[in-house]
């Protein structure tokens, strides 16, 4: 599977200018045509906690990746800000207005809605919490010959979220980000990290520029269930392409049969929803 990566040098809260951005970067591609296109936690808007700027859930965000789905013939994941309920959210912001969801979801090339995922870890570091409901699951779904999943961006931090889903058969993992330039080592080191445990192909799509008062700089990775760096790029606004293959999933497996020995009996509260163990 052909596989792009969008590294944006997002413009700050201007959806229309970054959905232009994302097609041109795309256009330059020419003859080459991915099968799936991969674009930073909100690519946009930047990673903002604006509520002006949240969306329905079938809002111009997700019917610009539902549209570029479609012309491209691709799949594409995407995220933004989403609105919610009064009724169903977990508190309020600042200012008693309901909190969204930071929400990734992903379109197949007929335009469907395959996954809707709600970032289960909002970043307390900088009060995401305070604007943002926490999700309460990690859906893996068939994309092409994979069986992925979407953590977004602090998710990362939280390794048991992504053992669950590889319980759950997840093979491919896909990491929208807005992670800081102060703190990339992490970022670059966790990723590597969730590959080799989960024995899965782990795409990281960070961004570069400023944004929010926050400097960003990349790089964005594709590593494989070996844990081997296939691709990793500069601090660059530029697009990536890379191929995986689900047979090294297969074969890695087969040759490494780590996840066989995974002590699901000891964590009950972590798998009991779980109901098939990883396979090849």
């Amino acid at each position: 599977m052909k596989v792009a990566l969008v590294q944006t040098d997002t413009i700050w809260q201007d959806p229309e200018a970054n959905f232009a951005k994302v097609d041109r970067m795309l256009d330059a591609l020419g003859d080459q045509k991915p099968e799936l296109i991969c674009l930073p936690e909100m690519f946009s808007t930047g990673y903002t906690k604006d509520r002006t700027l949240w969306e329905d859930a079938e809002g111009k965000t997700f019917q610009f990746c539902q549209d570029l789905a479609k012309r491209r013939g691709a799949w594409v994941q995407g995220t933004f800000p989403e609105t919610c309920d009064l009724e169903v959210s977990q508190g309020v912001t600042p200012d008693g207005e309901a909190k969204g969801y930071n929400t990734s979801v992903v379109i197949d090339p007929s335009g469907a809605l395959r996954c809707r995922y709600y970032k289960m870890h909002p970043f307390t570091h900088v009060k995401e919490h305070h604007f943002y409901n926490r999700g309460d699951a990690l859906p893996v779904f068939e994309l092409g010959p994979f069986n992925a999943a979407t953590p977004i961006c602090y998710d990362l931090r939280f390794p048991e979220i992504f053992r669950q889903a590889a319980f759950r058969g997840a093979n491919l993992f896909i990491v929208p980000a807005n992670w800081p330039v102060e703190r990339k080592h992490h970022w670059r080191a966790l990723a590597i990290a969730r590959a080799i445990e989960n024995l899965s192909y782990v795409v990281a799509i960070n961004r570069v520029g400023t944004g929010g008062g926050l400097t960003y700089a990349g790089p964005s990775l594709v590593i494989s269930p070996q844990g081997d760096v296939l691709m990793e790029t500069d601090g660059t606004e530029l697009i990536a392409m890379v191929d995986i293959d689900r047979d090294e999933v297969t074969r890695t497996r087969e040759r490494f049969g780590f996840l066989n020995d995974m002590r699901a009996d000891l964590f009950p509260d972590l798998f009991s929803h779980a109901t098939q163990h990883a396979h090849a």
